[in-house]
C-alpha cells in the first residue's frame, strides 16, 4: 500500500522539487500546482481523509486540502501538461507499489 511519503517522494523527484518546499507555506506558482498534484494524489491512491492530507501536506485545515484537490479534479488546471503529469505520476506511483510488492513477497525457490 503507497504512503503519504512516497507520494511526496515521487512527486518531489518528478518536479525536481525538495519535499520541504512542497510541504512549505510558500506561493510561488509552481508550488502551489505541484502541492495540489501531490494533494491529488494522495486523494486518489489511498484512504486518506482530507485532514490527514492536511497534516501529511503540512496546510493550515481539510478545506485548503479540499481546495487543492479539486482545483486538479475539476480541471482548473485541466490543461494538457497537468493532465500528463497527473497521469506521468500515477504510472510512477502504480510501479513503486508493485516493486514494493514484489520485494515484500517471500522468496519460495529452494
Amino acid at each position: 500500500m503507497i504512503t503519504s511519503k512516497q507520494i511526496l517522494q515521487t512527486v518531489s523527484d518528478y518536479f525536481d522539487i525538495p519535499v520541504e518546499l512542497i510541504t512549505g507555506k510558500s506561493r510561488l506558482r509552481q508550488l502551489v500546482y505541484t502541492r495540489a498534484v501531490a494533494a491529488y494524489l494522495m486523494r486518489d491512491k489511498t484512504f486518506m481523509s482530507y485532514p490527514e492530507v492536511a497534516r501529511a501536506m503540512g496546510m493550515g485545515s481539510h478545506t485548503t486540502a479540499k481546495a487543492a484537490h479539486d482545483r486538479i479534479a475539476s480541471g482548473v488546471y485541466g490543461n494538457e501538461r497537468t493532465v500528463c503529469d497527473v497521469n506521468a505520476l500515477i504510472k510512477l506511483i502504480d510501479e513503486s507499489e508493485v516493486a514494493d510488492e514484489r520485494n515484500q513477497r517471500p522468496n519460495r525457490r529452494n
